[in-house]
C-alpha cells in the first residue's frame, strides 16, 4: 500500500508540472506550416510521453520510501503531498536538465538498461529527502526514559 501511495503520489505531482508546463510554454500551439496536426494524435503522443518518463522515476520514488517505516507511519495525506512535490521537482529538474546529472550513475554505453536507470534515479534520489522529511515531519518517537 505504502508503495502505491509514494508512486501515485509521485505521478499525481509530476502530472500537474506538465499541465503547467504546458500552459505557461505554450506547449498546445501549432507550429507553423503543419496544417494537418491531428490534435488527438498529439494528445496520445504527449499522455506516452508523460507515463514514460514518469513511471520508472515514481518507481525508484516509491523503492526509496515504502520501505521506511517513518515515511508509512506519516498520515496518508501528508505522505502523499511530499509525494507530489517530489514528482513536481522530477518534473522540473526533467525539463531543465538538472536530472541528467543521473547520466553519472548510468553512463551512455550502457543502452536501454542505462537509458532505464537514468529515467529511475532522480525519483530515487528525491525519495531519499522524501524518507529525511518524513523524519523531520513525522510522528515525534518518545526517549527511552521517557522524557
Amino acid at each position: 500500500m505504502a508503495f502505491l501511495r509514494s508512486a501515485c503520489g509521485f505521478v499525481t505531482g509530476f502530472a500537474l508540472a506538465a499541465v503547467i508546463a504546458f500552459i505557461v510554454f505554450g506547449a498546445g500551439h501549432r507550429a507553423a506550416g503543419v496544417a494537418d496536426e491531428n490534435p488527438a494524435e498529439s494528445l496520445a503522443v504527449a499522455f506516452y510521453l508523460l507515463g514514460v518518463t514518469s513511471i520508472p522515476s515514481a518507481a525508484g520514488f516509491a523503492a526509496v520510501t515504502s520501505p521506511s517505516k517513518r515515511w508509512r507511519e506519516l498520515p496518508a495525506r501528508r505522505a502523499l503531498s511530499i509525494a507530489a512535490a517530489g514528482g513536481f521537482v522530477c518534473y522540473a529538474a526533467l525539463l531543465t536538465g538538472i536530472a541528467g546529472i543521473s547520466a553519472v550513475v548510468a553512463p551512455f554505453p550502457l543502452g536501454a538498461i542505462g537509458a532505464a536507470i537514468r529515467l529511475v534515479v532522480p525519483g530515487a534520489l528525491l525519495g531519499l529527502l522524501a524518507v529525511g522529511a518524513a523524519f523531520t515531519l513525522g510522528p515525534r518517537r518518545e526517549s527511552i526514559d521517557g522524557g
